[in-house]
């Protein structure tokens, strides 16, 4: 009786691990996008569980009919009573934890899985000041560590131009980025302006750290109260940008921040204006245990998806990374983002923009048969008149 149990349960093993590779798992795990969606995901991997487990169950009814007389017929008491399962039900099969760390949480929302993290680094001591850490991208130990990483990588050996968040957990990715002589842009207030830039070989070995830290990108010395605007990144292209995390996904590099939307703005921005496009690498550095497998439903088209992870431990890139956004999607943008300098001039430029090419499109239809069988301006026409629309609109603003 002992080695068919053992055989059952060899079965059933094997049947959990077909099961996580199956299509249909790996279908419904990739493309969940509602609670419905998931929780029918749910039923489906219940009911196929119970069902390959019903046959270790007879065997172990079976097993436990060999009891003594003795052990069936004693009376129990009342906590056996209250434990004891309802008559016909049984248990469902244990799962590994492998396989239900790959199942969705129900009820799981980007803001709940913060708090978890937040309230994870605050009770282990794993941040340092400021702190409590909760509304914050977190200052984790060993960011130092982390950072070092990422300068090992290639993306980062290579890049000249580097963009990075201005959080104190990347501080020491400013510093190295300077130390390394490359051109570092720092997104600055909105309301003031768009980037701090600060070219590296304009920077003393000693004023690197001091250049590096949030006063020293604000001050005058550095060129803080410049910041750069729409028409000063013109013909730029970075090369790699850096951002700060609360929690990044492994598989698919999704990404949550505290939950400002800022970063996602400033994306959408530089997409907008071409100095980042869908092949910018974009690196975190976090603490490994903001390192957590997040559900696909809580992906957004709007949300920027990381391809590399640095931790204090290991270096991780996200091979199948889910896609990012590409641009400002102007229909659901706040009111209080659309107020910002910055944005409404990029709406003005974008809006003139789309005027200007309707024009020259019926202009051109109507001079003559070849211009109408095109029907459009080709790719150099358009970023000409869009160079143009910025330079126009941002040289009030300056």
């Amino acid at each position: 009786m002992g080695d068919q149990v053992s055989e059952r349960k060899m079965d059933l093993a094997s049947w959990q691990e077909n099961w996580v590779n199956s299509a249909d798992f790996q279908f419904g795990l990739n493309e969940l996008n509602s609670v419905v969606a998931r929780e029918e995901l749910l039923r489906i991997a219940a009911a196929r569980l119970q069902e390959s487990g019903a046959g270790y169950f007879q065997i172990e009814e079976e097993h436990q009919s060999d009891v003594s007389t003795a052990q069936k017929n004693a009376v129990p008491n009342a906590s056996d009573e209250e434990n004891a399962p309802k008559a016909g039900r049984q248990r469902p099969p244990k799962i590994e934890a492998e396989i239900a760390q790959l199942l969705p949480c129900v009820g799981e929302t980007k803001e709940t899985i913060r708090n978890e993290i937040w309230d994870q680094l605050d009770i282990n001591n794993l941040v340092r000041f400021p702190r409590p850490c909760h509304g914050r991208i977190p200052n984790f130990q060993g960011h130092q560590r982390a950072a070092n990483r990422l300068s090992k990588c290639k993306e980062y050996l290579e890049a000249r131009t580097i963009t990075v968040n201005e959080n104190d957990a990347q501080e020491k990715v400013r510093y190295l980025s300077l130390w390394d002589r490359k051109v570092l842009l720092v997104p600055a207030s909105l309301e003031e302006g768009l980037m701090w830039e600060i070219d590296g070989n304009d920077i003393t070995d000693k004023k690197c750290k001091q250049a590096a830290s949030k006063r020293g990108l604000a001050s005058a010395q550095f060129g803080g109260d410049r910041p750069k605007r729409l028409r000063d990144l013109k013909g730029k292209h970075l090369d790699l940008v850096v951002i700060g995390s609360v929690c990044v996904c492994p598989r698919t590099g999704l990404r949550l921040g505290k939950g400002t939307g800022l970063t996602d703005l400033e994306w959408g921005m530089l997409y907008e204006l071409g100095v980042v496009d869908e092949h910018t690498t974009v690196a975190t550095t976090v603490h490994d245990l903001q390192v957590k497998p997040l559900p696909g439903y809580l992906k957004t088209e709007n949300d920027v998806t990381v391809d590399i992870i640095c931790t204090p431990t290991k270096t991780i890139r996200v091979r199948n990374r889910a896609p990012r956004a590409t641009g400002i999607n102007w229909h659901d943008l706040p009111e209080h983002f659309g107020q910002l300098p910055p944005v409404r001039d990029l709406r003005r430029a974008k809006q003139l923009k789309e005027r200007r090419i309707s024009e020259m499109n019926q202009s051109q239809s109507g001079s003559s048969a070849s211009c109408s069988a095109n029907g459009s301006l080709n790719g150099n026409d358009a970023v000409d008149v869009n160079n143009h629309e910025i330079d126009s609109i941002c040289e009030g603003s300056r």
